[in-house]
């Protein structure tokens, strides 16, 4: 099988040929051992910046949120310092750290349904007070666990970005929910063999045009901007529909390296809410890197169908 496919959202380009399936070797993981030196860990709070905000006890916390020391963007005037043909901004923003959980070697693969909705309501608090500061378009919250996704300390842990700027695919993706694809492609979701869970409130399924392997989105029914609009009740679902979605990775790809992202609307844009995960199984090259157009080695039917399957 080999297919060219359009992402009607995003607008990217993939090419599915589940010829090239067996190519790559498997990637290399690390461990690293509890308290050998990680500065998220219980007893080390001060080898980080100041916090934020935690959840749990004074003495006793369950998340735990603080600046990250090398930030991608730091707070200062959004100024535009472009000259003559080239465009330029100052890096305004803000790059937080949110620890996941106190336990070093807890996998998100293994998180229940409390522990979602917490960390959903910790992401939801973050993201609207960051669209509070001045010169702040977008705000990003991702995940990254596992070498292989880019994380640099294995201690399950998300960020959040705060951009001056809205990034061109989500300018895209904005534009195709003022056409009401996103309702669109969620009914034609339901129905297709692509689907792998769904709730009252969420439905789970590998997308059309995905770019990785086994790659998952998660959709609300209701056309929302953001977590924010949600009730406790419905985040509850958003907290289960994610819950489903790592136990049927952990049962079918085992201890697997991701990346995660949280796609809400920019400010003053309109916009549907949802979250996308990408597993860390294909390596990229030139063809990657030179067209912007991935090559997806598992199609999406078959990711489905195996996922949906080891939820049975």
């Amino acid at each position: 099988m080999i297919e060219i496919r359009e992402d009607i959202i995003s607008k990217r380009i993939v090419v599915i040929n589940e010829n090239r399936r067996y190519r790559y070797k498997k990637k290399v993981r690390y461990e690293v051992e509890p308290g050998d030196g990680c500065v998220f860990c219980p007893g080390n709070e001060n080898e980080t910046p100041a916090e934020i905000t935690r959840t749990g006890s004074k003495n006793e916390w369950s998340i735990r949120v603080f600046n990250n020391k090398f930030p991608i963007f730091v707070p200062q005037k959004p100024t535009s310092i472009g000259k003559g043909l080239y465009n330029a901004w100052k890096g305004h923003g803000v790059n937080e750290i949110i620890v996941l959980t106190p336990k070093h070697n807890e996998s998100p693969l293994n998180f229940g349904l409390k522990k979602w909705f917490e960390i959903l309501k910790i992401y939801n608090e973050r993201t609207e007070e960051n669209y509070k500061m001045k010169g702040i378009n977008y705000v990003l919250v991702l995940e990254n666990h596992g070498v292989n996704s880019g994380a640099t300390l294995q201690h399950a842990h998300a960020q959040l970005v705060s951009f001056p700027l809205i990034p061109e695919v989500i300018k895209k993706e904005s534009g195709s929910c003022k056409k009401k694809l996103c309702c669109k492609m969620i009914e034609k979701e339901l129905k297709s063999n692509r689907l792998i869970f769904k709730n009252k409130d969420f439905i789970v399924f590998s997308n059309y045009a995905g770019r990785f392997p086994f790659e998952i989105h998660i959709y609300p029914f209701r056309h929302v901007k953001s977590l924010a609009v949600l009730t406790d009740d419905c985040i509850h679902s958003l907290a289960e529909a994610l819950m489903i979605a790592m136990k049927a990775y952990k049962s079918v790809l085992k201890e697997i390296d991701y990346n995660m992202v949280l796609h809400t609307a920019p400010k003053g844009k309109d916009y549907h809410f949802h979250i996308e995960i990408y597993p860390q199984i294909n390596r990229f090259g030139s063809v990657e890197y030179g067209t912007d157009v991935n090559i997806n080695t598992v199609s999406p039917e078959t990711s489905a169908k195996m996922l949906r399957d080891a939820l049975r």
